[in-house]
């Protein structure tokens, strides 16, 4: 049977195979490939590891090139290939390396890979993207780290350069540090946007005031911060030289003056209370400083409406010598026995500042220009010595007190000693001893009586204790009289999250007096112990605890109807104690928030009740927000405070109040302000605010007004129902005077002229001339010649000191000593020729026999030596170079072979040198041998 295939049929496949057939010829085969992968390279994030894979399909071979381009910051380290070669049906791999550089830019950066056949044609492209990470490395350097000034009246510019070496663009802050006339520093800052690795220079400029020409030198401290949160990104300093021809000695820097706050200063006060109360003060302090010791003066002095005469106080003139001060006028001595008064105090210290001897006299009177007769009210006569003054960690104090008490009718005598030890590892030790004995001539009766005391602090294996420990008989007369104390704290880490600490204290107090009726007594004691660990690391951590409390005493008998005044009434209490601390990321906001809750068992009631605090504490930046909430009684005063108005109530109290602290007008302006209030049973509803402000226009003087109010609740206060309202406002203005620090010793003028001595025979004469701006270093201060070539040093402490001329210009001086004697002081500084000395290091190695070394350029150490005599040292730079200036003469050059590479050595470290007046000489390159490695040659059968 045969089958007829319509034409038409025929047709259509015949045109199907036609196309099929032209576009298969149309279609080119891939004869030659190329891929690119990148490979893993650890421990190098800079270069990265490059595989090119060129497959040759073709049936003849392929001859060709590769081009690789990399964008700005990277760069091809392995080269472009310009002669690839890959048989017929073969595959071959060529390896590259990519370096990417600081210039990098963040992000995803293409590099482009072209395989070109021999006539440059293209025949094949891929595309590699390597992600390049955030960089944000800046660096703050100075740009002269040492600044001279001379010349009164000029300003003086910082500069400073910040590089970024990272490759995004940044905003800059840089705040510029300078030291006030009295007290803290001023900031200033500067902006700017820096480039990626690109530099940028910040200059400040600034006219320094009396104050900060007075001192030798002063510290500019700079600071670096990136972006708007101000992450601090580097610190650096500049050092500002006076170089003045003429300056003053600063005794601050030696130690010999013992700085008080404030000193150097007057302040002038006006005080109003409300209800026509005014209160009128002059406080002031300062020093004069002599040609032998100084003077030093503290004055308070204040009346207010209604007084007669004014009231002096806290005010004295004190002369120092050296170590020996006698002051008198209001003495305060806080010893175990305290006294207060008029006087006069007498203190010796040796030179070394080891031992000190300390004797007074005071009188009981508060008021300097008191009517009443001289010790009238009472005296007292103390002295202290202490051995090993300088030695904080082993020092004994023997202590002498006698007090006439006409308050209580009594001459006390009290005799004590004070150690203290320092010992292993951070461990501390300190024990008291008093003895006292008593005689109350109103009742005729004597008593012995005694104190002693101990506290320690240190570490064991991990546990941090701390104890302290006291007790004093009843009658003891000192400021702890009739008191038993005892404290003792542990912390430790469990891991390195999570802290245990704990605390206990004990108190009792039962003082006792043969004048007076003393019968008090109260015992207190409170145990704690918790655990804080963190929840996250975004700054929120969290404790919880156990507190215990007991209080007992006889001093709220009558309140709870109670006449034994030998019955003491007991509340305990056993609560727990969470609290929750939380930060911001950014640090702009904190809070912290603590809960105590419990059971207190008090004196009145049968069973135990609810007790519980709630505080919460929330800052942010420079505002802060603060609640309390209290139900119950915390102590037997505040228990017993809610018996007096209605009976079976509990104790409740609530506080808020709000604070802010900020400096406005480039921080010349201070504010610190806050409202309150409170509503408990003591005070009733009490609302209050505050107003604090200082306003410093110049570093000389400053002024300040203080304003607070309150409003009483009259229902708790009957009182002041008149007058239930407080406002207090006081306004004053404070002078800084000069703040130089005195000195305590003998003091000279000493004058030093520098003259050039051109026939070198150390006499002003013939041909000399004066050495005009000419650089000198006497001390710790650095002087410029004037045109008579003098410097002037004034107020100049006897004893040794030494003047280093600093080589220029062609001249040189040897250092001196200068012996500061008299209150006179003459020197002169002769400059002889220099001539210059260079040198070098060279190493002598060879690559197949040498050991490795750590090859070393900078830090080779080299004395050089005259006759024997040491007279300088130098060091070589980066290049192995170094160069000396000195006098004419002839040296010894001798290389410190301590200083060089492990491994090496020097056969020939000393040469002999003549140095010419005005020539550079240099000494044939020193030879560094490098040692040789071992090789161990083994032969077939051995």
């Amino acid at each position: 049977m045969s089958l007829a295939v319509p034409g038409n049929i025929i047709l259509f496949f015949g045109v199907l195979c036609f196309a099929w057939h032209s576009q298969a010829q149309n279609t080119p085969v891939p004869t030659v490939s190329m891929q690119v992968k990148s490979m893993p390279n650890a421990g190098k994030n800079t270069i990265s590891d490059i595989l090119v894979a060129v497959e040759n399909m073709q049936t003849s071979d392929f001859s060709g090139s590769l081009k690789v381009r990399v964008p700005a910051g990277f760069r091809n380290i392995s080269g472009d290939l310009p002669d690839i070669t890959v048989p017929a049906g073969e595959k071959r791999f060529f390896p590259l390396k990519i370096l990417s550089g600081g210039g990098a830019r963040a992000g995803d950066a293409k590099i482009e890979f072209l395989l070109l056949d021999q006539e440059s044609k293209i025949v094949s492209v891929e595309n590699l993207y390597q992600t390049v990470p955030e960089n944000n490395v800046l660096r703050l350097s100075s740009h002269l780290p040492i600044l001279y000034y001379n010349t009164p009246g000029d300003s003086i510019a910082v500069e400073v350069m910040v590089s970024n070496l990272g490759n995004t663009r940044q905003q800059v802050h840089v705040v510029f540090g300078i030291p006030a006339a009295v007290g803290g520093n001023n900031f200033f800052e500067r902006q700017g946007m820096v480039a990626p690795q690109q530099d940028s220079v910040f200059v400040f400029r600034f006219l320094p005031g009396k104050a900060l020409l007075s001192d030798p030198e002063f510290t500019v401290n700079i600071s670096g911060m990136r972006g708007q949160e101000k992450e601090l990104f580097g610190h650096t300093a500049v050092i500002v030289r006076n170089t003045s021809s003429s300056q003053q000695y600063n005794a601050a820097e030696t130690g010999y003056f013992e700085s008080f706050s404030g000193y150097n200063h007057l302040a002038v006060s006006y005080r109003n209370s409300g209800m026509n109360t005014d209160l009128y003060q002059v406080v002031g302090s300062g020093t004069v400083d002599l040609p032998a010791g100084f003077l030093s003066l503290r004055g308070n002095i204040y009346k207010t409406t209604g007084q007669s005469s004014p009231v002096v106080s806290g005010t004295y003139a004190g002369y120092r010598l050296n170590g020996t001060e006698l002051r008198v006028g209001n003495i305060s001595q806080p010893l175990e026995l305290s006294l207060f008064g008029r006087g006069a105090t007498l203190s010796m210290t040796d030179a070394e500042r080891n031992k000190s001897l300390e004797v007074g006299f005071i009188d009981q009177n508060f008021n300097l220009i008191e009517p009443n007769a001289f010790l009238r009210e009472g005296y007292g006569v103390y002295a202290r010595g202490i051995l090993g003054r300088s030695t904080p960690g082993k020092q004994w104090t023997t202590t002498y007190i006698f007090k006439e008490d006409r308050l209580e009718q009594a001459r006390h005598h009290v005799l004590g000693t004070e150690a203290v030890k320092m010992f292993g590892k951070g461990w501390y030790a300190m024990a008291k001893l008093f003895g006292a004995t008593s005689q109350y001539y109103e009742t005729d009766t004597d008593q012995s009586s005694f104190a002693m005391e101990g506290n320690y602090t240190g570490a064991l294996s991990g546990l941090k204790l701390s104890g302290n420990y006291f007790y004093s008989t009843p009658y003891f007369p000192g400021n702890r009289r009739g008191m038993l104390q005892l404290r003792q704290s542990f912390s430790t880490r469990l891991n390195k999250e999570r802290e245990l600490s704990g605390n206990v204290f004990v108190s009792n107090y039962f003082p006792k007096s043969h004048t007076y009726n003393m019968n008090v007594f109260s015992r207190n004691t409170r145990a704690d112990i918790g655990i804080r660990f963190p929840l996250s690391r975004s700054g929120t951590n969290f404790g919880v605890g156990y507190q215990y409390q007991a209080e007992s005493s006889n001093s709220y008998n009558i309140l709870f109807g109670v006449n034994d005044a030998d019955q003491a009434l007991r509340m305990d209490v056993h609560r727990l104690v969470e609290s929750l601390m939380w930060v911001s990321p950014d640090q702009k906001h904190s809070m912290i928030m603590g809960v105590e809750n419990g059971l207190v068992h008090y004196p009145d009631r049968k069973k135990p009740e609810l007790q519980f605090k709630i505080s919460n504490i929330y800052n942010y930046k420079w505002m802060s927000l603060s609640a309390t909430y209290q139900y119950g009684g915390y102590f037997l005063s505040e228990h017993a405070s809610t018996i007096r108005y209605e009976n079976e109530r509990d104790f409740r109290r609530f506080v808020l109040s709000w604070s802010m602290g900020h400096r406005f007008f480039s921080e010349k302006l201070a504010v610190n302000s806050g409202l309150g209030y409170i509503d408990d049973f003591r005070t009733g509803k009490t609302p209050s605010a505050f107003l604090n402000l200082k306003y410093t226009p110049a570093q000389s003087y400053s002024l300040y007004l203080n304003a607070s109010w309150f409003h009483y609740d009259t229902d708790m206060m009957p009182s002041l129902m008149y007058n239930n309202t407080m406002m207090i406002v006081e306004g004053g203005i404070v002078f800084n005077l000069e703040g130089r620090k005195p000195s305590p010793k003998k003091k000279s003028k000493v004058t030093v002229m520098v003259y050039y001595d051109k026939n070198a025979n150390n006499i002003f004469d013939g041909e000399d001339e004066v050495a005009q701006d000419y650089l000198i270093v006497m001390g710790n201060a650095s002087f410029m010649t004037d045109r008579e070539g003098k410097i002037y040093y004034n107020k100049v402490p006897f004893g040794d000191i030494k003047i280093a001329p600093v080589i220029q210009q062609g001249w040189f001086a040897s250092e001196q000593n200068v012996i500061v004697g008299g209150y006179h002081t003459y020197a002169e500084v002769p400059l002889h020729r220099n001539g210059t000395v260079s040198g070098k290091i060279r190493y002598d190695f060879d690559a197949h026999k040498s050991v490795d070394i750590k090859w070393k350029g900078a830090g080779i150490t080299f004395d050089i030596y005259q006759d024997g005599q040491w007279i300088q040292r130098v060091t070589t730079d980066d290049s192995g170079s170094f160069m000396a200036f000195l006098p004419t003469g002839k040296y010894s050059v001798r290389l410190r072979t301590d200083s060089l590479p492990e491994d090496s050595s020097c056969a020939d470290p000393t040469q002999e040198i003549e140095v010419i007046s005005g020539k550079i000489t240099a000494l044939p390159a020193y030879i560094i041998q490098v040692r040789k490695k071992k090789v161990q040659v083994k032969r077939f059968g051995e």
